[in-house]
């Protein structure tokens, strides 16, 4: 059995925590870190596109005029935010080692996989925060002048970094030095 501390500080560094059932549960399953490390990262969330279930506010047209985008800019960070607080690991409870039966095992492989496809539009932790650690390393901002004519490079921005967090490093960099709110923010 792992050490109940390790488990649930291995899932605040890889997302923002689990309930205590659930690091319970992870810390008799799991014989070692690595193991359920391996548990973690097995979802098919992580392979695949992000889903979303609520959409992305949609930003109204650059007016330098209004306070329009202010609104908009702000319900961008209610949806961040809780796509954060939602996000979740999707412990399917079922476990296939030391089951012999081909059949059984196989049977329960499906269940596991029904129960991850009926949680694809919940946010994966690691995919969100690793999303939160982009936007803090590769800083871009609405603080200079005319800030608002530009708050909708913001939302692309942010779905940049969701879908390219946890991908190749340098396809992250190279998509980052075209997008329009780091070459905004770096007056270029």
């Amino acid at each position: 059995m792992l050490n109940i501390a390790d488990v649930a500080h291995l899932l605040r560094r890889a997302g923002y925590g689990a309930s205590d059932a659930d690091v319970q549960y992870l810390a008799l399953e799991h014989a070692s870190l690595g193991s359920l490390v391996d548990t973690l990262l097995d979802d098919a969330r992580l392979a695949a596109a992000p889903v979303y279930a609520t959409q992305p506010p949609a930003m109204s047209p650059p007016n330098c005029a209004s306070v329009e985008p202010f609104f908009d800019t702000q319900a961008l960070g209610r949806w961040v935010l809780d796509r954060m607080a939602s996000s979740r690991f999707v412990l399917s409870r079922i476990t296939t080692s030391g089951v012999r039966k081909k059949k059984k095992r196989k049977k329960l492989l499906k269940q596991r996989t029904a129960a991850l496809a009926a949680n694809a539009h919940v946010p994966h932790p690691l995919r969100e925060k690793m999303t939160l650690f982009w936007h803090g390393l590769l800083v871009s901002s609405l603080d200079k002048d005319l800030v608002y004519c530009h708050h909708a490079t913001l939302r692309a921005q942010n779905l940049l970094f969701r879908d390219k967090a946890l991908g190749d490093f340098g396809d992250l960099l190279a998509a980052t030095s075209v997008d329009p709110a780091m070459l905004y923010y770096l007056d270029n």
